[in-house]
């Protein structure tokens, strides 16, 4: 899914960019909307640049936390630091049932 993102946005830019470079930094002589027109592209080229970094993190991530790699094997860090892959937060807490009444008649001081 995501090799399609990566050729979509190639052919999208291959095609349009031109068009809109002609029409913008050519026809409009407002700084405004070239600077815009500019930034767009950028943030556009850089999106396109980081789309396989984060792919690989993201399946690098979903094979440590599906037991197949190592967490030692992975570059980055996932749990709490002592081995774990998850927090078990159901250990300290009491959870009370949605159907429980509250009895009023004890006051905490």
């Amino acid at each position: 899914m995501n090799l399609f993102t990566i050729l979509n946005d190639i052919i999208l830019l291959g095609l349009y960019q031109p068009l809109a470079n002609n029409a913008i930094e050519r026809l409009y002589s407002q700084p405004a909307t070239r600077n815009t027109y500019r930034f767009a592209l950028g943030m556009c080229i850089v999106n396109l640049i980081l789309k396989p970094v984060v792919c690989f993190i993201l399946y690098k991530t979903y094979l440590t936390r599906g037991g197949e790699l190592p967490a030692e094997l992975c570059s980055i860090t996932v749990g709490n630091g002592n081995g774990n892959r998850y927090d078990n937060l159901d250990s300290s807490v009491e959870v009370a049932s949605p159907h429980q009444t509250v009895d009023h008649t004890t006051q905490q001081v």
